[in-house]
């Protein structure tokens, strides 16, 4: 069973001194200190991040982006460990096993994240395990796993799929031999006293865990087998919280959520669909699906989604989490400055105030967009269907050169005077922020009283809009 590969990361190790363990019970934070400013430098350069997950099992993620300049992170927990997880540009990724309390200085090593605690003393190979592994076990960058990785997400998973499955198969019985070799190396680790016991748990575990997994991707021709993975890992993993605490377990969570679904569908997986099993797995596949789809749903229905399924999350922070997520959009105003055809200015709030009485269906497209601009067509027949019902289709463009999006819009003939409009705040309006208006065509319901229903509906050319459609008419 996966819970038993993953001993408790709290467990003692007969090595350490008693009195550095009872200095660790005390403190319920970890903290991260930068050598040097040169640190941050090299880290906003190189579009680091630190990812862990907090004591909710919720992922959070530190960036360097910003301009901030502060030199001290810290880390709040109870746990006796934490795993946070380094990224860069460059595709490196490393691993560390924090411990409560410490405190831990970051530097550089040969242009890579380089660890020390400074509170207390540890073992040769407990802070940089990963990055030793690669070095001194795989003398490269990178592990053969990650190589695997690599080739199956370029064969797969790109919009120009190429044929690599020779390599995929090769690439995937190297991953699997060389875990296999990680799992002798830290046993010899272990033996010559070079690293603790619990660090032995915690990379035994996740070597096991990535093992294990490739069993799925098939060998013959590499694709993943969604459905086996789900069933065998609701079934198997069972009560080891700790494990569930790991980034990489949620992580292969977000991925085989993905598996299992499209993007490009407005078809949603019910809850339903993830089965029964009520299980520490099935609980975080339940918060990954509903992280997904509350916001593509209408307010009324992720609501009710919501109120039927938060008791079977692993804690009421998730729910909380999934409500303000809910709450973040609905009682945004739509602050929203428009011009229309002939320059007509209004804003979105007068233009609510103009329409009431009627659904509006708004349309947030961009010349540039070709998924949009092949939508036209669609939402003619849909404005056809539904006008005289007290449904209006609106066209709101996010374009930032107003001259370019008049040239389209009369080009299509979508140029109608009440109902085709441009933002013109876009960086200023505090609603479009919250829609996150970088994914479009983009599709919003507002009610005949001017209120947001629906800030993610479907497309003008589903079945699901008609459906949808036909709930709010009177029959």
């Amino acid at each position: 069973m996966i819970g038993l590969l993953a001993l408790s990361l709290g467990s003692c190790d007969p090595n350490l001194k008693e009195n550095e363990q009872n200095k660790t019970d005390t403190f319920a934070q970890i903290v991260l200190i930068m050598k040097d400013s040169l640190i941050r430098d090299f880290l906003r350069q190189r579009k680091a991040t630190l990812k862990y997950l907090d004591d909710a099992s919720m992922p959070v993620t530190i960036d360097f982006s910003g301009k901030e300049d502060n030199q001290v992170l810290s880390i709040n927990t109870e746990r006796e460990a934490v795993e946070l997880v380094y990224r860069d540009n460059s595709q490196s990724r490393y691993s560390y096993l924090l411990a409560k309390g410490d405190s831990v200085e970051i530097g550089l090593d040969n242009r890579k994240p380089w660890l020390k605690t400074m509170n207390k003393q540890f073992y040769a190979y407990d802070e940089n395990l990963d990055l030793l592994r690669n070095r001194e076990l795989h003398q490269s960058t990178y592990a053969p796993l990650q190589d695997f990785y690599f080739l199956w997400q370029a064969n797969f998973d790109s919009p120009t799929p190429i044929d690599l499955k020779e390599e995929i198969r090769k690439a995937r019985t190297e991953a699997r031999e060389s875990l296999e070799s990680e799992l002798a190396w830290l046993d010899s680790l272990r033996s010559d006293a070079l690293v603790s016991g619990q660090t032995v748990a915690f990379y035994s575990a996740k070597a096991k865990f990535e093992n294990d997994k490739l069993d799925f991707f098939a060998k013959e021709d590499g694709f993943f087998d969604q459905a086996g993975a789900l069933d065998y890992y609701m079934s198997s993993i069972k009560d080891s919280s700790e494990f569930l605490k790991t980034v990489y377990l949620d992580e292969f969570s977000e991925f085989l959520l993905a598996q299992l679904t499209s993007e490009d569908s407005y078809e949603i997986i019910h809850p339903d669909a993830l089965g029964t099993n009520t299980g520490p797995f099935g609980k975080r596949m339940l918060f990954k699906l509903l992280q997904q789809s509350l916001p593509r749903l209408s307010f009324q229905k992720a609501n009710k989604w919501l109120g039927a399924y938060e008791t079977q999350l692993e804690n009421m922070a998730q729910a909380d989490y999934l409500k303000a997520q809910i709450d973040n959009l609905k009682g945004a105003r739509p602050d929203m400055d428009l011009m229309g055809i002939g320059n007509r200015l209004m804003s979105f709030e007068e233009l609510l105030d103009q329409e009431k009485g009627k659904y509006l269906y708004i349309d947030l497209w961009a010349a540039w967009c070709i998924p949009c601009i092949k939508s036209f067509p669609a939402l003619r027949k849909l404005h056809e269907k539904y006008n005289h019902q007290g449904i209006q289709v609106i066209h709101l463009s996010v374009d930032r050169n107003h001259k370019f999006w008049e040239e389209v819009v009369r080009k299509h003939e979508i140029a109608y005077r009440d109902r085709s409009f441009i933002a013109l705040n876009l960086a200023e309006s505090t609603f479009l922020q919250k829609l996150d208006v970088a994914y479009i065509p983009r599709y919003l319901i507002f009610d005949p009283n001017g209120k947001l229903i629906h800030p993610n509906a479907a497309g003008p050319d589903t079945e699901e809009i008609v459906r949808f459609f036909d709930t709010l008419l009177p029959r």
